[in-house]
């Protein structure tokens, strides 16, 4: 068995764009393109199926079980864009490097020509900057107006990387949005901060209302683990003391 895709639609696209939000770290760039997909009504057309995603099926509401896949949606606007989402990625190297190809070759017919890819990036701050890396040095200047920190060094491991690395070979243009975060615990608020960004390079107008729900939420139920430790560390104290 290896890599395939199953269509479901062939929706006619023109000079489009690839957008991936794959599980990765805090989730951010799955939270943000899941959240582009819901608010955009972006449209379901093909699902990748892959050896080298996690061996197990999902169950879902109806007690149905569903393997582990990753799905391409579109959306007609001023551009056309494609939206890689998922459930999981590869489980190994050789799973990455073949999954990507699939990728890219099946885009390919669609008339891609950029990707932008979406994740996150752990920092000891877990502020709110939001990092870029690109396929071309000119894409730096085009893009230096919008906030981006442009990374001059390090990696970027998976999918959110090896696209735009892959890509390249192909001719295509790329940048990769990483929103800055804690990296142990899923984080909305990175990926909002690169919605507002990826929204503004594609100039669409997005409602941000249940996102920020959701971020809030988040901040709740760290303020009260903090309250918790800090409880629980002078109750040690007071023990140790008494």
């Amino acid at each position: 068995m290896e890599t395939f895709i199953v269509e479901k639609d062939k929706p006619k696209l023109k000079n489009s764009i690839l957008i991936e939000g794959l599980p990765g770290v805090g989730l951010v760039g799955k939270i943000a393109v899941d959240y582009m997909i819901s608010e955009l009504k972006a449209k379901k057309f093909a699902d990748l199926y892959s050896p080298y995603m996690p061996h197990q099926a999902l169950i879902k509401r109806k007690s149905e079980v569903e393997l582990i896949k990753n799905e391409f949606y579109y959306y007609r606007g001023k551009k056309d864009i494609i939206f890689l989402a998922g459930e999981a990625q590869a489980v190994d190297i050789f799973g990455h490097y073949e999954i990507t190809s699939k990728i890219l070759d099946y885009v390919e017919k669609y008339d891609v020509h950029d990707i932008f890819t979406l994740g996150g990036f752990a920092t000891k701050e877990g502020g709110n900057r939001v990092f870029g890396a690109v396929t071309d040095p000119k894409i730096v200047k085009k893009y230096e107006k919008l906030n981006i920190t442009f990374m001059r060094e390090g990696s970027i491991v998976g999918a959110a990387g090896l696209l735009l690395g892959m890509g390249r070979l192909k001719g295509l243009k790329g940048l990769c949005l990483l929103g800055e975060c804690p990296g142990y615990l899923v984080a909305p608020k990175a990926a909002k901060a690169v919605l507002e960004v990826i929204t503004k390079i594609l100039d669409i107008e997005m409602n941000f209302e249940k996102l920020d729900e959701r971020v809030k939420k988040t901040e709740e139920f760290l303020e009260n683990i903090k309250l918790l430790e800090t409880t629980e560390e002078k109750s040690i104290k007071e023990d140790y003391i008494g």
